[in-house]
């Protein structure tokens, strides 16, 4: 869902952008685009419901494996407190730079794997809420 990517959960507010950056839509980053299409594309871009569906098995798959811390939070505010937190500390670890179009954001190897890493386990997180009793599914 959604709301465990942590770029849905935050805007950024510098004296450059006292408006906000509008969930890191208006930061752009080196190579084109925005930052939040940086988070949303961490685990690919390809929308085939058979590869969705695989991968959110395995990322599922690689969170019960590795924890359940999480999993029986079944409290939507608590997940967007989770997500900002991260938003926080991660999505704009970057600094203070703003990415105008005339100066963006350079994220690097690792800034981008982090983001990988966080998705992929935030992917996983959502498919064990909605897998338990209640979800509705």
């Amino acid at each position: 869902s959604d709301i465990h990517n942590p770029v849905h959960a935050a805007s950024r507010f510098v004296k450059a952008m006292p408006q906000g950056d509008f969930i890191a839509t208006r930061v752009q980053v080196a190579g084109g685009g925005a930052l939040h299409g940086t988070w949303d594309t961490s685990l690919g871009t390809d929308e085939a419901p058979e590869l969705v569906n695989r991968s959110v098995q395995e990322y599922a798959a690689e969170f019960a494996k590795t924890s359940q811390t999480g999993a029986r939070n079944l409290d939507p505010k608590k997940w967007i407190d989770e997500s900002f937190v991260l938003a926080k500390a991660e999505v704009y670890s970057f600094g203070l730079a703003v990415g105008s179009r005339e100066q963006p954001v350079i994220l690097d190897a690792a800034y981008l794997e982090k983001a990988r890493q966080i998705s992929r386990r935030r992917a996983g997180l959502a498919a064990a809420r909605s897998d338990r009793p209640g979800r509705g599914r």
